[in-house]
C-alpha cells in the first residue's frame, strides 16, 4: 500500500500509517470510556500525545437491564491539505458485532447505539492540520444486551473520508463479499477501519473457556486454517479447542487440553468442505499452570487464508501489508506441521491473517 491520505485508524497501539504493527482486533482508537458516571475526561485527554499513546482498555458493561457505554472514536489525519482555514470533515461510524473471526460488513450492527439522544451511529469528525489526532465531539452511547455465555462483542470503527451530504450507511454500500479473498482485499485496502475486541481474560481466572464465531463466505470456500497463536505464554499452561462442523455431515474437530509446547506456539488445523454461508465457532479452553502469564502475554484465535487461494492482486497487496496481517513461513513454533505441507510460500508468505480474537493478560 502506498502513502495513505485520509483519516487513519490503528489496528494496534504500535501501528503508524504505512508501516507495521503487532496485531489487529486491538484498535486503541475505539475508546470505551465507561458508563458516564463519573463523566469521561476532557476530549483533549484522548488526543494529546500521551493520550494517543494510551490504550484505554476493552471493558464493556453488558448487564440486565442494559448499561449505557460511552464510546469515542478517534483518528490520525494524514491529509496535508487540512488547515484551520480549510478544515476537512469526515464522518465517524460506530458498529458492533457478535464475536466472529470474519469481519463480514453485513453483520455489523447499528442498533442499541445513539448520539445525543438520536438513534444514529454516526457523527462528524473534523481535522485542521496534518498529523493531527482528532476525536468525535460526542460519545456514542452503546447499550448492548448481555452476550451469550462464553462469548463477547467487538466494536467496529469506520471513519468515512469525503462523506456524502446525506449520511448513507457505508456497510450497506460495500456490496456482496462472496469469498475470503474479497474480505482480505477489503481489510488490506481500508486503513480507516478499526476493530476492537471487548474481552480481557485477566478477569476470567486461572481456567476459562471462550467461544468465537466463525462465519464463512456466501460461496463455499476452499480449505482454510483455524488455530491458536501464543505470545510469551508459560509452557506449564494448557490449551485445547473445539470446532463444530457447520452441518451434521462435517465432524467436530477437537483438541484436548495439552501443554503449550513453546511460549510462541502456533497450532493450526485445516478446514475442509464447508458450504457457502457456513456458521460455526471455535471454543478454546485454557488451564493455567504454576506460572502466571506476564503482562502482555496472550492467546489469539486466528483465521488464516493460504496464499495459493488468493488472487494475484491480493498477493501483491499482501507483500506490503502490515506484519500482523501476514503469516510467514517460519515453522519453528508450529504444532501439527504436517498440516502445512501444501501451503504456498511464494514471497516468503504462506498465508493472510484474515481474522483474530486476542485474549490478553
Amino acid at each position: 500500500m502506498g502513502n495513505y491520505i485520509g483519516f487513519f485508524v490503528r489496528d494496534n497501539l504500535g501501528q503508524v500509517p504505512n508501516q507495521t504493527g503487532s496485531s489487529w482486533s486491538s484498535c486503541p482508537d475505539i475508546i470505551f470510556a465507561g458508563t458516564g458516571n463519573p463523566a469521561p475526561p476532557p476530549l483533549s485527554t484522548y488526543t494529546s500525545p500521551a493520550g494517543y499513546a494510551t490504550d484505554y482498555g476493552s471493558t464493556v458493561y453488558t448487564t440486565t437491564p442494559p448499561t449505557p457505554n460511552y464510546t469515542f472514536l478517534r483518528a490520525l489525519n494524514t491529509n496535508p491539505a487540512a488547515t484551520p482555514q480549510a478544515p476537512i470533515t469526515g464522518r465517524a461510524w460506530f458498529y458492533w458485532v457478535e464475536s466472529d473471526l470474519a469481519l463480514w460488513p453485513q453483520n455489523w450492527n447499528t442498533g442499541s447505539v445513539t448520539v445525543a439522544g438520536s438513534a444514529i451511529n454516526y457523527q462528524p469528525i473534523t481535522t485542521t492540520a496534518n498529523n493531527q489526532v482528532v476525536i468525535c465531539n460526542l460519545p456514542f452511547i452503546w447499550t448492548p444486551p448481555p452476550p451469550a455465555a462464553g462469548t463477547h462483542y467487538c466494536g467496529v470503527s469506520w471513519i468515512e473520508n469525503n462523506p456524502t451530504a446525506t449520511p448513507q450507511n457505508p456497510a450497506l454500500g460495500f456490496g456482496a463479499f462472496n469469498t475470503f479473498n474479497d474480505l482480505v482485499n477489503f481489510v488490506l485496502q481500508n486503513p480507516n477501519m478499526g476493530w476492537r475486541n471487548t474481552t480481557d481474560v485477566t478477569s476470567l481466572g486461572y481456567t476459562w473457556t471462550q467461544t468465537t464465531g466463525v462465519t464463512g463466505p456466501s460461496t463455499a470456500p476452499p480449505m482454510f486454517y483455524l488455530g491458536i497463536q501464543c505470545k510469551n505464554m508459560p509452557t506449564d499452561a494448557q490449551l485445547g479447542y473445539t470446532i463444530p462442523g457447520p452441518i451434521p455431515s462435517i465432524a467436530t474437530i477437537s483438541s484436548n487440553l495439552t501443554p503449550i509446547s513453546n511460549p510462541n506456539m502456533l497450532n493450526m488445523v485445516p478446514i475442509y468442505g464447508w458450504p457457502g454461508n457456513a456458521v460455526s465457532s471455535i471454543t478454546i479452553y485454557y488451564k493455567q499452570g504454576p506460572t502466571q502469564p506476564q503482562t502482555g502475554a496472550n492467546v489469539t484465535v486466528t483465521l488464516i487464508i493460504p496464499g495459493q487461494q488468493l488472487a494475484s492482486d491480493t498477493l501483491a497487496l499482501l507483500k506490503d501489508a502490515p506484519e500482523h496481517m501476514v503469516l510467514r513461513s517460519t515453522l519453528d513454533f508450529v504444532v501439527n506441521r504436517e498440516t502445512l505441507a501444501g501451503v504456498d510460500i511464494a514471497y516468503d508468505i504462506y498465508a493472510a491473517v484474515l481474522g483474530t480474537m486476542t485474549y490478553g493478560f
